[in-house]
C-alpha cells in the first residue's frame, strides 16, 4: 500500500497546485492563446472540474491506502481509480489549452472517466469479500525470511561447535604426543644414565685358582 499512499500525495498536491492556478492564473494565460467570452470561461470550468476529480480521487485512493490492508480488490480499486483520474483529469487540462483540432481527445477522456466509475464499483463490491488474515503477503515473506535467517545462525552454529570439537581433539592428540614424547626422553636419559654408571664401574678380573 505505500505505493498508493505515494500516488495519494502526488495526485493531491498536484490537485490543489492547479486549482490554485485554475483560480488565479489560468484566465490570463488563456487569454494570452486568443480565448475569450464563453469559450474561454468553458475551458476554465472543465480545468477546475479537473481538478477537483482529481483532489476527490486522491483522498479515496489515500483512505484505501489507509484502510484497505487485506483486500485485494480494494487495491484494484485504488489503482483503476488512479488510472482514470490520470486519464480523465489530465486530457482536460490539456483540452483546455488546445485547439479544436484537437477535441478528439475528448473520446480518450471518456475512457478515464469509465475507468474511474469501474474504480468505484470495485470499492464498494470489495465489502462483500472476505479480507485475507492479518498475516499479509508481505508479512509472510518477512517471517520466512526471518526463519530461513535462523536456519543459516543454527548451521553456522553447528559449524562452530564442530569446529571447536576439531580443536580440542587436536589438542589433546598434542598433549598425547608431547607426553609420549616425555616418556621416550625420561627412557632415553635412564638408558643413559646406566650406560654410564655401567663404564664408571672398574674392571673386575676373576680370580685364579
Amino acid at each position: 500500500m505505500s505505493k498508493l499512499l505515494a500516488a495519494a500525495g502526488l495526485l493531491g498536491a498536484t490537485a490543489v497546485g492547479l486549482g490554485a492556478y485554475a483560480a488565479h492564473g489560468l484566465d490570463d494565460a488563456l487569454a494570452g492563446f486568443g480565448y475569450a467570452g464563453d469559450e474561454l470561461t468553458h475551458r476554465v470550468d472543465n480545468f477546475v472540474t479537473a481538478s477537483r476529480y482529481q483532489l476527490t480521487t486522491a483522498a479515496a485512493v489515500l483512505a484505501i491506502a489507509l484502510a484497505g490492508a487485506g483486500r485485494p480488490l480494494l487495491a484494484k480499486a485504488a489503482w483503476l481509480l488512479v488510472a482514470g483520474v490520470v486519464v480523465f483529469s489530465g486530457l482536460l487540462y490539456v483540452l483546455a489549452f488546445v485547439g479544436d483540432g484537437m477535441r478528439w481527445l475528448g473520446a480518450i477522456v471518456l475512457l478515464g472517466g469509465l475507468a474511474m466509475i469501474v474504480g468505484w464499483l470495485l470499492a464498494g463490491f470489495a465489502a462483500f469479500t472476505p479480507s485475507k488474515p492479518s498475516g499479509s503477503t508481505e508479512s509472510r515473506d518477512l517471517a520466512a525470511e526471518l526463519n530461513r535467517l535462523q536456519e543459516v545462525i543454527s548451521h553456522q552454529q553447528q559449524l562452530v561447535n564442530d569446529l571447536n570439537e576439531a580443536v580440542t581433539a587436536a589438542r589433546d592428540e598434542v598433549d598425547a604426543t608431547a607426553r609420549r614424547q616425555h616418556g621416550v626422553e625420561l627412557t632415553v636419559r635412564r638408558l643413559v644414565d646406566l650406560q654410564t654408571a655401567a663404564e664408571d664401574l672398574p674392571d673386575e678380573k676373576p680370580p685364579h685358582y
